[in-house]
C-alpha cells in the first residue's frame, strides 16, 4: 500500500512549486504568457490532486481487504486448531533482542485454543558472557557430546538450557548455567519439553549481517533440538527487512514467516503438530499456511 505521509508530503511539494511559479510567472512579462504558465500549472495540480485522491481510494481499498482478511483469519484459527496439540507443554526459545509482546498474547490464546500452553520461555541474547568452569562441569550429562566449531562454541550455553528443557529435571543446572551466560528464563522447566517454537527476528542491520554469516544463536538452538528428539519449529514476524530463517529452513525443519499473523499462529501449531514445510509470504515460503487436513 501507498505511504500516505509520502503523499502528504508531494501535495505540500506541489503547493510549493505553484507558489514559486506564480512568482516566476508574476516576472515573465506580458500578462498573456502569465496566464498561460498560470494555467499549465493548475492543470497539473489539478492533475495530481486527482492522482492522490485515486492512490487514496486504493490505499483504503487495500487496507479494507486487509481487515477482512484478518478478522476471517481470526474466525478461522480455533477451528482450525481445535485439539492439535492437545495436553502439550511448547518450549518457546526467543533469539535476539527484540520485542514480541505486540502478538504474545495472541500466540498463548492459540495454544490455548489448540489444548496447549506454553511452557518454558528461554531468551537468549545474541552475546552470551562466558560460564565459568565451576559451572561448566556441573553440567555433566548436559555438556556436548563432541568438540564444537568456533561458532557453535560461543552459543555452546545456549545449547545446554536446550538439552536441560528437552530432558527435564535438572534446575538448579539449569538456572546456573542460564544466569552465568545471561540467558533470562521462565515458566515451569521441571517437566521435559518434546516440543520447541524458536522464535527469532531481524530487527536491525547488525543482526543481519549476524544472521548473513551464521553468527546467531539459533543456530546452535535448532541443532541441539533435534539432536535431542524434540519436534522443532522456526519462526519469525512478518514486518521484517531481511528474514532470519534461511539458515534454519537448511536443518530441514517446518518454519513461519509469520507468526504475528493468525494464519502465522495455525501453521505454527499444525507444525508443532506435524505438518512439514514453509508457510508464510516471504521467498522461501512453500505455501501460505500449513495444510488444514491432519497429518
Amino acid at each position: 500500500m501507498v505511504d500516505l505521509r509520502y503523499l502528504a508530503l508531494t501535495m505540500i511539494g506541489i503547493f510549493l512549486a505553484l507558489a514559486i511559479g506564480l512568482m516566476v510567472g508574476s516576472a515573465l512579462g506580458t500578462p498573456e504568457r502569465q496566464s498561460a504558465v498560470y494555467e499549465n500549472l493548475r492543470q497539473q495540480f489539478d492533475l495530481l490532486r486527482e492522482q492522490n485522491q485515486s492512490v487514496r481510494d486504493a490505499n483504503d481499498a487495500a487496507r479494507r481487504r486487509l481487515e477482512a482478511r484478518e478478522q476471517a483469519e481470526q474466525a478461522l484459527l480455533p477451528l482450525a486448531v481445535r485439539g492439535r496439540l492437545p495436553g502439550s507443554s511448547v518450549g518457546v526459545v526467543i533469539c535476539g533482542t527484540w520485542d514480541q509482546r505486540g502478538f504474545w498474547s495472541e500466540l498463548e490464546s492459540a495454544f490455548r485454543a489448540a489444548g496447549a500452553e506454553i511452557g518454558p520461555v528461554a531468551r537468549i541474547p545474541d552475546h552470551l558472557r562466558e560460564v565459568p568452569a565451576d559451572i561448566r562441569m556441573r553440567m555433566g550429562s548436559l555438556r556436548d557430546p563432541a568438540p564444537l566449531t568456533e561458532e557453535a562454541q560461543r552459543y555452546a550455553a545456549a545449547g545446554w538450557v536446550v538439552r536441560a528443557l528437552a530432558r527435564g529435571g535438572a534446575v538448579e543446572s539449569l538456572e546456573a548455567v542460564a544466569r552465568a551466560a545471561g540467558i533470562r528464563l521462565s515458566g515451569d522447566y521441571q517437566t521435559p519439553v518434546r516440543r520447541l517454537l524458536v522464535l527469532t527476528s531481524v530487527p536491525d542491520d547488525l543482526r543481519a549481517a549476524n544472521v548473513a554469516a551464521g553468527d546467531v544463536p539459533e543456530l546452535r538452538v535448532v541443532d541441539v533440538a533435534l539432536e535431542e528428539g524434540m519436534r522443532v519449529v522456526a519462526a519469525e514476524p512478518e514486518e521484517t527487512s531481511v528474514s532470519a530463517l534461511e539458515g534454519l529452513r537448511r536443518r530441514n525443519i517446518p518454519t513461519v514467516d509469520n507468526i504475528d499473523t493468525a494464519s502465522g499462529q495455525i501453521s505454527a501449531i499444525l507444525a508443532l503438530a506435524g505438518a512439514d514445510g514453509h508457510f508464510g509470504s516471504k521467498p522461501g515460503a512453500s505455501r501460505p499456511m500449513a495444510p488444514l487436513d491432519r497429518p
